[in-house]
């Protein structure tokens, strides 16, 4: 069962891959990780804007779909983790770089693109 899951899992990273691609975003990560403390599934470009993406892959739309499944403690990962990145290729960022995190919601062949998730209040 596990493995049926993490093969969806993949697909379902490939397919908001391939998405991207077609919107015109350069993938410059897939899986990056942390050490233990996260893993943000892909990291886009789209001109000077960099995309932290967490996808979910879902067969419905039962409690609550994919947005409700970002819970605090995933956004606190989805940072610690962005901010590890940021730190870590800063030399060859521009200086005029911004970033965002978004959710790519895949569910069978329809796929949910919803920008800026994670918003400092």
């Amino acid at each position: 069962m596990r493995s049926n899951s993490r093969a969806a899992g993949a697909a379902g990273e490939n397919a908001a891959a391939d998405f991207l691609r077609t919107a015109g975003c350069i993938i410059l990560e897939q899986n990056f990780r942390n050490g233990k403390h996260g893993e943000i599934d892909i990291i886009a470009s789209l001109g000077n804007l960099i995309i932290f993406v967490e996808v979910k892959s879902r067969n419905s739309g039962h409690y609550g779909g994919a947005l409700y499944s970002i819970g605090a403690g995933k956004r606190r990962s989805l940072v610690k983790t962005a901010t590890a990145y940021l730190v870590n290729k800063r030399p060859s960022l521009p200086p005029d770089i911004v970033f965002r995190f978004d959710l790519i919601s895949v569910n069978g062949n329809e796929i949910l693109w919803i920008e800026d998730i994670i918003r400092n209040r």
